[in-house]
């Protein structure tokens, strides 16, 4: 009773934590926007809100939520960012990856001669697809479950925190008087890019870990 407990505890910790990554990048969306529609008195959005009434708030809590997910599963969409296994990166991720952990990318299954490479592709991703069913088994008290999640939290702030730093940028330059506001939303959008190129580096090691988890 006391090992299921302590899993329910962890299931509910990690949810959280994810959760919690969407409604910041959310909330930095929703707060830009209102800030770009009353530009002239910024300050009133924040009195509305807290002289809101408890369903409003808990209303706009689940809105920045959902606009932290959609900002994600867009540039998801589009190609900006992903949370999905990258086997075969490109050259300047690859440059990156090896530029944090100062090796080479590789994974440990190895191509065979005669694979194609969708062959080999579909092959690497079945793997790791049994892998990542391989790896839910871990308890909890496993480290390779906190390194495990560790990975794939970072991961999640650069997916979902990048983009929306990107987009609010935009909205407070065009709210805050275009070239002027540039000073302020400039650092912002700055950070946002290195997060998404921060997020392709652990999607590459969410990757490489899943690969090595049944060696």
């Amino acid at each position: 009773m006391e090992k299921v407990i302590f899993e329910l505890i962890g299931m509910v910790k990690r949810f959280i934590w994810r959760d919690l990554i969407y409604f910041l990048g959310g909330l930095c969306v929703a707060f830009s926007f209102m800030v770009m529609v009353e530009s002239e008195n910024p300050n009133m959005i924040f009195d509305d809100i807290t002289k809101a009434g408890f369903m409003a708030q808990l209303l706009f809590i689940g809105l920045c939520y959902v606009l932290g997910y959609c900002v994600q599963d867009t540039c998801s969409w589009i190609g900006l960012v992903t949370t999905a296994y990258n086997t075969q990166p490109s050259r300047f991720t690859r440059w990156l990856y090896k530029r944090f952990e100062r090796r080479d990318w590789g994974l440990p299954q190895e191509r065979s001669a005669q694979e194609t490479d969708t062959d080999w592709k579909n092959r690497i991703r079945a793997e790791l697809d049994k892998a990542d069913s391989f790896i839910c088994k871990w308890e909890d008290s496993d480290p390779r479950r906190h390194e495990h999640e560790r990975i794939i939290g970072f991961m999640q702030i650069g997916t979902t925190i990048g983009p929306c730093l990107i987009v609010s940028a935009i909205l407070l330059t065009i709210g805050g008087g275009g070239w002027d506001a540039l000073r302020f939303t400039f650092p912002v959008s700055v950070v946002g890019v290195l997060l998404v190129l921060l997020s392709r580096i652990k999607v590459l090691q969410y990757t490489r870990f899943v690969a090595k988890a049944t060696e």
